[in-house]
């Protein structure tokens, strides 16, 4: 399944309408497949107001990775105090 999405996903963009709006937005013809028309839709709904759309494309650009790293600083600091309490026993 996966192989089969990325060879759609890979595709040009067959709609002219949709491909008309991607090269208004800046998108150079080689870039307009269909992945690049999938994330353009997510920008469009993330700029809308649609939270999960903006949490998605953090997602898909690694930005929610540094949250994960702060929690995980958290949760190592919060261990070393536990341990050191447990070692004081």
């Amino acid at each position: 399944m996966r192989e089969y999405a990325n060879f759609l996903l890979s595709l040009p963009v067959s709609d002219g309408r949709k491909w008309n709006k991607l090269s208004r937005m800046g998108i150079p013809p080689e870039g307009i497949d269909n992945k690049m028309a999938v994330v353009a839709a997510l920008m469009l709904a993330a700029q809308a107001g649609d939270v999960s759309a903006a949490k998605e494309l953090r997602n898909i650009i690694g930005e929610d990775s540094v949250q994960e790293n702060d929690a995980l600083e958290k949760l190592d600091a919060v261990l070393a105090d536990l341990d050191e309490v447990m070692r004081r026993d």
